[in-house]
């Protein structure tokens, strides 16, 4: 206990040190006790006590230089001083006078209480041992003859000093206890400051701040208090997953202020639809959740679905705007689909990423071959990313000819992978992955150096104008660094920019943003070639293909395969052709496999062609043999 509570105040005079509190009332205390010794200086010079006078003058000296000198640089050490300066005067004068029933005992209480207040543990243990050990001595020595201390007979100037002693202790007691009784004041008000932030905090970490719904830490705890019930007994509940369709285009074109009221307008929209049969709650940005109690079939939740989805749809009008919108929702059923939060909210989002995929504005129940897809799609994204860090991917060749000459002018650059268990992934499976997880950066890359290498090599060996084209994602475009980063490329590698083709698709040209079309712009000013893939499938902007100095458009092979048989697709053939004419660019046939085809390409005019008539794609090494067995 006691050294508990020594510790304590231990504590609470370093707190005090740093308040300004200890310097403060170990001067107050210096001040009081100063001029106590000055009267009891006074008061035996008035009895003619010189030499006992002179004593206590030489201590109030001593003990007032040498608090000063420490005071500012040491408060602990000038306190220190104070202290023991008068433990051992009151020690000196109880052996030379009354001993333990002298009143100059008195003192050792006081110094004990301030060396409490303001001293360090060590400073009170030492002084609490040296008083005891004194008092031990006077009664020992008093009571075995070796010194003997002579009761003092009781006078006014013996009760003038107990006041004295007892007027330091109140005084200085007091001005503590003022002191003390603000700081626990203080201490009071902190406390029901951090009360408050407390509440503050359990309140954000319960409920979202802008919308006033609570928040997903509430329906986890809200879903598993159902899932018990539902287990025990035989209802269900389901959750919804809801996110509003393109919400983002409203922050953009008006703001977030506007994009804020939107939220808050819906939300209380939605609260009110399903009030009575479920509760939601808020996930973050236009992202929200429903969890309906119970129901009886899923006919009924597709119902309260489609009454959220129209809520949602109503048109409303804010600062003037009239603004609409809609959502997509995906559903999964506990404990049918899943026994825990976040399985059902993982299965809730696979869902919705079903229902966004079939067009937005789709409510989507969660199957068991969806949950499958994701798994599939997951492990293989894992996969992708062990190939693209062993480098197991492998860049094939496929020659291009001019159809005039019958002469190689170049080759495709395709992607190939052959999983060691899985066997061949097609880029249709693993593009689109590549691309959802932002790793098409670093494969796109990564292909486009091995292009550049290979295509150096053909060079080497005396293929010198040989054009190496190399397909490229949407994506890689929105990065501002591109173009530079290409052009770094050619330059470690010493290609001229000439030699390199890249293919971008419509799409491109259709939704480009400013970033795109800067790197378009630059990749054509440098001097790269840049061709239009799969031309004829989407909705080519033909005036941008003549704006960006585009220099070659591929038709796709699906019409380039069915022209000798079907009408409407030579006749897209040659439509596309004859664009590329008029616009003064080349065209290129995909897919060619038969010579009848080229026949019907040369009549039409088409520039050059490649298809598995001549070869299909080729590794490496593969591709530099069909180089030189092929005869121009």
């Amino acid at each position: 206990m006691t050294t508990i509570s020594l510790k304590f105040f231990d504590n609470l005079s370093n707190s005090l040190i740093a308040t300004g509190f200890y310097r403060e009332k170990s001067f107050q205390v210096f001040l009081v006790s100063q001029l106590a010794l000055l009267i009891a200086f006074i008061i035996e010079l008035t009895n003619a006590s010189y030499g006992l006078a002179a004593s206590i003058f030489l201590v109030f000296l001593t003990i007032g230089v040498s608090f000063l000198y420490f005071y500012k640089t040491h408060p602990k050490t000038a306190t220190g001083i104070l202290l023991f300066g008068h433990t051992c005067l009151a020690t000196v004068l109880m052996w030379l006078y009354g001993g333990l029933r002298d009143e100059v005992i008195f003192v050792y209480p006081m110094v004990l209480i301030f060396a409490t207040l303001l001293g360090s543990t060590t400073v009170v243990s030492m002084l609490f041992a040296f008083i005891s050990l004194v008092v031990f001595a006077n009664g020992y020595a008093n009571q075995f003859g070796i010194y003997t201390n002579y009761a003092p007979q009781i006078t006014l100037q013996s009760a003038a000093v107990i006041n004295l002693i007892l007027l330091v202790i109140f005084v200085c007691s007091y001005f503590a206890a003022q002191n003390i009784k603000e700081l626990i004041n203080k201490l009071v008000k902190e406390n029901e400051k951090v009360e408050k932030s407390k509440r503050e905090i359990q309140k954000l970490v319960h409920q979202d701040a802008l919308t006033g719904l609570p928040n997903r830490v509430v329906a986890e705890s809200r879903f598993e208090q159902l899932i018990v019930a539902a287990k025990n007994e035989p209802t269900s509940l389901a959750l919804l997953f809801i996110d509003l369709d393109d919400f983002k285009n409203i922050n953009d074109t008006l703001g977030h202020h506007v994009g804020d009221k939107f939220l808050k307008i819906i939300s209380t929209r939605m609260a009110a639809n399903i009030a009575g049969i479920g509760s939601i709650y808020r996930l973050g940005g236009d992202e929200f959740i429903i969890i309906v109690d119970s129901f009886s079939s899923t006919k009924e939740i597709k119902n309260i679905a489609e009454g959220v989805s129209k809520a949602v749809s109503e048109p409303l009008t804010i600062n003037d705007c009239h603004l609409s919108a809609c959502c997509s929702i995906g559903i999964t059923v506990a404990p049918d689909d899943a026994e825990d939060f976040d399985s059902a909210l993982k299965y809730a989002d696979i869902a919705l990423y079903e229902a966004k995929s079939a067009g937005r504005n789709q409510i989507c129940l969660i199957t068991d071959k969806m949950i499958e897809k994701t798994e599939t799609e997951f492990m293989l994204l894992e996969e992708l990313r062990k190939a693209l860090r062993d480098e197991s991917f492998k860049v094939h060749f496929q020659p291009k000819f001019d159809l005039k000459t019958n002469k190689i002018i170049g080759a495709e650059a395709l992607l190939r992978w052959w999983h060691p268990t899985l066997g061949q992934i097609t880029p249709n499976q693993f593009i689109p992955l590549a691309e959802k997880s932002g790793l098409i950066k670093e494969l796109g890359f990564w292909v486009l150096e091995q292009s550049i290498k290979e295509c150096v090599y053909w060079h080497k060996r005396g293929y010198k104008d040989l054009i190496i084209a190399v397909n490229l994602s949407p994506i890689q475009f929105n990065s501002p660094d591109f173009t530079k980063s290409v052009l770094q490329l050619l330059g470690r590698h010493g290609l001229a920019e000439s030699y390199l083709e890249l293919e971008i698709t419509e799409n491109v040209l259709i939704e480009q943003n400013d970033v795109q079309k800067s790197n378009i712009n630059m990749l054509a000013m440098a001097g790269i070639k840049l061709a239009i893939d799969d031309f004829g499938k989407g909705y080519s902007n033909l005036a941008y293909i003549k704006k960006l100095n585009i220099d070659s458009i591929k038709i796709d092979y699906e019409f380039v395969k069915g022209m000798t048989s079907n009408e409407d697709d030579m006749a897209i053939v040659t439509a596309i052709i004859d664009i590329a004419k008029r616009l003064g660019i080349k065209s290129v046939a995909e897919g060619v496999e038969a010579e009848e085809t080229v026949g019907l390409l040369k009549e039409l005019g088409c520039n050059s062609a490649q298809g598995f008539l001549w070869s299909h794609a080729l590794e490496s090494a593969a591709f530099n043999t069909f180089l030189d067995e092929y005869k121009f």
